[in-house]
């Protein structure tokens, strides 16, 4: 059994200015953005990681080398973990969600943004390629962990959009060979070795 802790990325560059971008290179994590993921650092310290994933993306990578710290583990990137693909929206405004009504109608993608289902699929195919047991480390974005847990939950995106995935959070998912996934937490900042322990009582 994989226990994969999903943690996005601690506040960037984008988030400060209220900007889209699926960029690999550039948008790095601001001051309080560093602050928070080692504030999230601090409250997984107690659990052992048996290894560590990030998005390409800079600001992802920035994340997972603070989550794992002085763990002797090397972060392996996956593409599958990238932002939403922007198309002709990247580097446009997100202020008050002005983009978000046309992407649920649809009429973006026209414009070569990611749908909401090919997000859904590599990030849940990532999850079910997890093999072995031990817990594992994953830096990534709102939309691969908010369309994931959709998938997990049976949402659709119209429905997912009710699910917000702060910046620094821990979504927590478990993987078992031939069950479903589980989700065990979604955006929280209370998350600690004695949490999971309760939780995989019940």
């Amino acid at each position: 059994m994989v226990i994969a802790y999903f943690v996005r990325h601690g506040e960037a560059e984008t988030n400060k200015n209220d900007m889209l971008s699926s960029k690999y290179d550039g948008y790095p994590l601001t001051e309080h953005g560093r602050a928070q993921i080692s504030e999230t650092a601090a409250q997984l310290e107690g659990i052992e990681f048996s290894s560590a994933y990030s998005s390409p993306l800079l600001r992802a990578r920035q994340t997972a080398e603070i989550l794992v710290g002085k763990r002797k583990l090397d972060i392996q990137i996956d593409d599958r973990l990238r932002e939403r693909g922007m198309g002709a929206m990247e580097g446009k405004s997100a202020n008050k969600g002005n983009w978000i009504i046309p992407m649920l109608r649809k009429r973006e993608y026209s414009m070569g943004v990611e749908s909401f289902e090919s997000i859904s699929e590599r990030v849940y195919s990532f999850l079910k390629g997890l093999e072995g047991d031990g817990n594992v480390i994953v830096a990534t974005h709102e939309s691969p962990i908010s369309m994931l847990a959709c998938r997990i939950l049976g949402f659709d995106e119209f429905t997912g959009k009710g699910i917000k995935v702060g910046n620094g959070s821990v979504t927590v998912i478990e993987v078992k060979d031939k069950s479903s996934p589980r989700l065990l937490a979604l955006g929280s900042y209370s998350i600690d070795s004695d949490y999971l322990n309760e939780v995989m009582r019940k």
